[in-house]
């Protein structure tokens, strides 16, 4: 059920960008997108708003990404959807060893010009309420961003 609920939500907020045609997206956004992405497929563009950045929703390997751009064409992050298994040992003992009463809710790979990373999404439920907690950790298995409710706090 939970997982119904997740992937509803995650639905709607993927649909919240305003959607736009390959026409109305920069020419500088769509250059830099087919020279780093020369051999991707399936492309649909949409503008955020409240990032601005332009999103581009496509696949690459038979695997769906989300790259993200600025309205002047520079790069920002791709990011794609992991299962638990899919993620680094270092970045698994991270979380049995600093997390272990967490359940893993959702993972996503996200490269940007700085790195690689891994967003966690972990729920915990305690005396009838449920905590959710964001965490951001390189491959290594370090914790750089720890997200919890509307509290944001930087390990780095």
């Amino acid at each position: 059920m939970k997982q119904l609920i997740l992937s509803a939500a995650l639905m709607m907020t993927l649909s919240m960008p305003v959607f736009a045609q390959k026409s109305e997206t920069p020419s500088d956004v769509i250059a830099s997108f087919e020279q780093k992405f020369p051999n991707t497929q399936k492309v649909e563009w949409a503008f955020d708003e409240e990032d601005n950045l332009w999103e581009a929703e496509h696949v690459f390997n038979h695997t769906e990404y989300t790259s993200a751009f600025t309205p002047t064409g520079e790069w920002v992050e791709t990011e794609k959807e992991l299962k638990r298994k899919d993620l680094p040992q270092a970045v698994l003992t991270t979380l049995k060893s600093e997390f272990d009463d967490f359940d893993i809710e959702e993972v996503v790979w996200i490269e940007t010009p700085e790195g690689t990373f891994y967003e966690v999404e972990l729920e915990q439920e305690e005396n009838g309420r449920e905590a959710t907690l964001e965490l951001t950790l390189t491959p290594e298995g370090t914790v750089v961003k720890k997200e919890s409710g509307d509290d944001e706090e930087d390990d780095e």
